[in-house]
Parts: C-alpha cells; sequence; structure tokens
C-alpha cells in the first residue's frame, strides 16, 4: 500500500494508511459525549486523530505504541490539521505486508559516540567509571530505550538523546556556575538520571514506549545505578551523591524529598528544558511554515511555528 506521509496531507483530503499510535484516551464533552482523542505518528512527524461517536474504533491502551490502520478525513480544527476517523484498529498478522516499519519511525542519530564523548569530558574518576560501568551493565538497553511515555523522547533510542542532550546543556553552564556547582557530578547525573526507565517503561513491538511498568523509575534507577557502583568500589560519598541526584531529579511536591546539593536544582532545570524543547518541537516536522500544532499536552497551548 503506498504510503501518505502525515507532513504532506492537505485539509479535505481521504485518508488510508498504517501509522503508531503515539498516544491515545477517551475524553468526555461538557455536554457529556465522548469521543476518542489520540495521535499518530509516521516518518515525517505526528498529527492528532478523533474518533466520534459514529466512528468503528476497536484501539485501547494495549494498543498504544503499536501500528494502527486508519481511515478518514483531514479536517481543520483551530487552524490545526488534525484526521477525523471512521476507521481506526489495530494492525493485525495479515496487514504485515502493506506496510513497511521503516516509514512509520522517524529517523533517529545513533547517540553511542555522543555518550562516550560526554564520557570522557568527566574528569572525576569516581564518575568517569561509574558511567562506564552502567554502560558495560546496561548499554544496549540505555541505547535503545525510549526516553519517555506520551509528551517526550518516545522514540527508539530516546533515553540516549535526552540523556546527551542534558550534558550538553550542563557543558553550557560551566563558564557562569563552573566554579560553584561540581560538573563533573551534573554530567554523570545527566547521563544516568533516566536509567530506571530502562526497567519502568513498558516498550511495544515498535521500539515506542506504551505505558509505565511501575511508577517510581528515579527510585529503580538509583538502585541500579547504586548497584553498580558497589561493584566498583566507588568511593562512598561519590556514590551517594550521584544517587542523590538520580533520585531527587523529580520536583517533588510533598516535600519528602528535599534536594541537599544545588546539582540537583541545576539537574531539575536542564531535564525540564529538554523535556519541553522535544515535546514542542517533536511535532515540528509534520508541521508546514506558518502554520498551528495541534494541541501540546506537555504544554497545555497551541504551538505556532511562524513562517
Amino acid at each position: 500500500m503506498y504510503h501518505m506521509n502525515l507532513k504532506e496531507l492537505t485539509v479535505g483530503q481521504p485518508i488510508t494508511g498504517y501509522y503508531v499510535l503515539r498516544s491515545g484516551k477517551t475524553v468526555t464533552t461538557s455536554e457529556g459525549k465522548t469521543f476518542y482523542c489520540a495521535t499518530v505518528l509516521d516518518g515525517s512527524g505526528t498529527m492528532d486523530v478523533r474518533c466520534w461517536q459514529n466512528a468503528d474504533n476497536s484501539v485501547d491502551e494495549k494498543t498504544i505504541g503499536e501500528v494502527v490502520y486508519l481511515e478518514g478525513e483531514v479536517k481543520l480544527y483551530w487552524e490545526s490539521r488534525q484526521i477525523c476517523c471512521r476507521l481506526l484498529r489495530p494492525a493485525n498478522e495479515k496487514d504485515a505486508g502493506e506496510y513497511e516499519l521503516t516509514q512509520l519511525i522517524p529517523a533517529t542519530k545513533s547517540m553511542r559516540e555522543d555518550v562516550a564523548r560526554y564520557i570522557a569530558r568527566i574528569k572525576d574518576t569516581d564518575y568517569h567509571d561509574l558511567c562506564l560501568g552502567v554502560l558495560d551493565e546496561y548499554g544496549e538497553a540505555y541505547f535503545t530505550a525510549p526516553g519517555g511515555l506520551t509528551e517526550h523522547h518516545n522514540f527508539p533510542g530516546g533515553l540516549a538523546a535526552h540523556s546527551c542532550h542534558m550534558a550538553a546543556l550542563a557543558d553550557g553552564l560551566t563558564p557562569f556556575y563552573g566554579a560553584s556547582l561540581n560538573i563533573d557530578l551534573l554530567r554523570a547525573g545527566c547521563l544516568l538520571h533516566d536509567l530506571g526507565k530502562i526497567q519502568q517503561l513498558c516498550v511495544a513491538s515498535t521500539g515506542f514506549a506504551k505505558g509505565f511498568c511501575g511508577k517510581e523509575h528515579a527510585e529503580t534507577g538509583a538502585r541500579m545505578v547504586l548497584e553498580v557502583g558497589k561493584t566498583l568500589s566507588i568511593r562512598e560519598s561519590k556514590l551517594q551523591a550521584i544517587v542523590h541526584l538520580i533520585r531527587a531529579h523529580h520536583d517533588d511536591a510533598s516535600g519528602t524529598m528535599r534536594p541537599s546539593l544545588p546539582e540537583v536544582f541545576a539537574l531539575r532545570r536542564l531535564d525540564q528544558m529538554d523535556c519541553e524543547m522535544d515535546a514542542i518541537f517533536s511535532t515540528r516536522s509534520s508541521i508546514p511554515n506558518g502554520q498551528l500544532s495541534g494541541w501540546n499536552h506537555r504544554m497545555h497551548r497551541v504551538i505556532s511555528f511562524v513562517a
């Protein structure tokens, strides 16, 4: 079957084809009516999907991250394109010859060389060796795992990409705060902070995340790093510092995890910045210049891409 790239679709155009279901949920309007609100993607970008009450929709939360088949029409809503489906269903074994998975997954860069380069910049022997030890233990999963669920870095290799982006941002702090921050600790924290997602994210057959198997990826990651550090005889004070960064890298409204290191605050802000930028620009490739994105759930607004 000829694949219709999402980026090339125009308003009023009929559409049939196979795409990856990136996210989806049932929404209830103020009038009590329900519809299915979803996002699909292919190698060209993403697009919002709506299945109204008269549509034939058989996907559910188990389908998130998997390939789906849809039929519908491209329409305009709030100056943004979206697909109104009359049919949305999971792809099955009979569909296997109808699509090429490589057309449905955006091309991504291997981050192996980038990760190695950022580890090489860590001059502290303990933090340097700890990062290498973690990659020796979890390397293949680290480089293939997605970095988030629906809002950011949800693609194969997204975890490594997100970690490298943060390490690059950390380098930018050096001229201003290098004398006050432990930059080597911060670099190691950037590279290792989301390690727990390897075990906590449920991954679809496409390599995209489809849900969390557990809730505390920060605690899981801290435990994983602690175990590796013990086998390498990393100095206890430094091992506890990096474990603290990993455990505390998410804001804790309850105050039960009060960060005591300034590097924690820096790590949190770098994490937030990269997550938000990816959430914005992950939709950019499918939006022609001068048009608006669909509703961005991470940013809670529509994004305007100026011509």
